[in-house]
């Protein structure tokens, strides 16, 4: 950490994104981290959720991940820096406008070279950035990498891992970097219903159907409570750690069960066909079985052995908080489902 008297400045990209902002309102709104000045970048300042943030403390400034300048700017005395791109914005804008891809490209392909021209500049700013001690970026293993090229379909997952390469590979930001691999969004059942919600049924239960297997535990993560406190704990453990964002692991089969005990409620799990996914997400279909079927034969860590769960970095004294499904399910509102 930095010299006692002169606060941290922590910086975070896409601040009223999903990730950005649980990071902002836990280090705003908690004691432990005031030693923090913070900083949000977003693309409005004026925005409603960017005024939110404000009125917390957080300076918000404006910033474009496709302009250099502004992020060197918008990173100018960091000391630490929360690093995250949004893949399924960038893809879904170019399904949406067609006209921004030149011949022979698909939205994958388009989303994938701008999201990795993003993360360069990103590490392009860190490493001008003298102030900088540690970075922290959001990333996620890569099927192609991973599977010796077994998988080639997943190009939003494989940027990712582009990304964390170039970030390690900056010779400014050696011994400053460190990853979290965020698991399942927990809110996604509300966030994404036309994939992940549970659907009622004629006879009154509900059916959750999804792309992937119901019987392998995958990461999921409360953002709101546990994603702030993760980011802390990495600024406190050694640089070059990757960290599981885990609330719990879980199969879906399992929360399932917990969502329906919940909400008093009957509850089966089915798992899509092939083509009931290509129907359900043209042009995507794809990616998504691939990614469920690398997280079959693999996990979300990958190949790599020396990835920590937050339940390691308690063992080892970091203070984490160890979170509760249960907990962000009783928490959360089911009105729109059930």
């Amino acid at each position: 950490m930095g010299d006692a008297t002169i606060p941290n400045l922590l910086v975070v990209l896409g601040a009223t994104g999903n990730q950005g902002s649980a990071v902002l309102k836990h280090f705003a709104n908690t004691s432990s981290t005031h030693s923090y000045k913070l900083r949000g970048i977003s693309r409005n300042p004026n925005s409603e959720a960017s005024q939110e943030l404000a009125g917390l403390g957080v300076e918000i400034v404006q910033g474009e991940l496709n302009d250099l300048s502004s992020l060197k700017k918008a990173f100018s005395d960091a000391t630490h820096i929360f690093a995250n791109t949004d893949s399924n914005a960038l893809i879904f804008n170019a399904i949406s406008q067609p006209n921004l891809l030149s011949e022979g490209r698909t939205p994958l392909s388009y989303a994938h070279d701008l999201e990795l021209a993003y993360g360069k500049n990103i590490a392009d700013a860190a490493a001008s950035t003298p102030t900088l001690q540690r970075l922290v970026w959001s990333g996620i293993p890569s099927p192609k990498k991973c599977s010796g090229g077994k998988y080639t379909k997943a190009s939003m997952w494989d940027v990712k891992e582009e990304i964390s390469e170039v970030l390690y590979a900056k010779p400014e930001l050696k011994g400053k970097v460190s990853t979290i691999l965020v698991g399942i969004y927990a809110t996604m059942p509300v966030k994404l219903p036309m994939l992940y919600a549970p659907q009622k049924q004629s006879n009154g239960s509900y059916e959750m159907a999804l792309h992937m297997t119901g019987d392998k535990k995958i990461p999921l993560a409360d953002l709101d409570t546990d994603l702030g406190p993760w980011i802390s704990a990495l600024f406190e453990s050694p640089p070059g750690t990757t960290l599981v964002g885990a609330t719990e692991n879980l199969t879906w089969k399992e929360w399932l069960a917990k969502w329906a005990t919940h909400n008093n409620v009957r509850a089966s799990f089915r798992r899509y066909s092939d083509e009931e996914v290509q129907a359900k997400v043209p042009g995507l279909g794809d990616s998504l079985l691939e990614i469920a079927r690398f997280l079959e034969e693999y996990d979300w860590t990958g190949t790599d052995r020396g990835t920590v769960y937050p339940w390691d970095l308690r063992r080892r004294g970091v203070d984490v908080p160890v979170g509760s499904i249960d907990e962000q399910i009783a928490g959360s509102d089911w009105s729109s489902i059930l």
